[in-house]
């Protein structure tokens, strides 16, 4: 039995100090202003470029949600920019 798409790279990447662009859950990358997206400490999310972004995964597609407010840690609105599902709750 095989891994499931794209397992065995992440196993791979997991093991050897790489780092792959964020996915949502139909396997295409998060791009903020044409750039790759990045998760490289745990819910930190950061372009090539390190540029730290305040981002969310969407809990229905896996697609990056973009805070509309981040001076509120609480109430911040989030909108996916995949599906377009808006929260005011926190995402993961």
């Amino acid at each position: 039995m095989g891994s499931p798409p794209g397992r065995e790279l992440e196993d791979y990447v997991n093991h050897h100090y790489l780092t792959l662009p964020v996915l949502d859950n139909a396997g295409n990358p998060w791009l903020l202003e044409e750039k790759p997206v990045y998760c490289l400490r745990g819910t930190q999310y950061e372009t090539v470029d390190d540029q730290r972004v305040h981002l969310a995964r969407c809990p229905d597609c896996g697609g990056m949600g973009i805070r509309s407010d981040e001076f509120t840690v609480e109430s911040d609105c989030i909108r996916c920019t995949a599906c377009g599902m808006n929260s005011m709750r926190d995402w993961k």
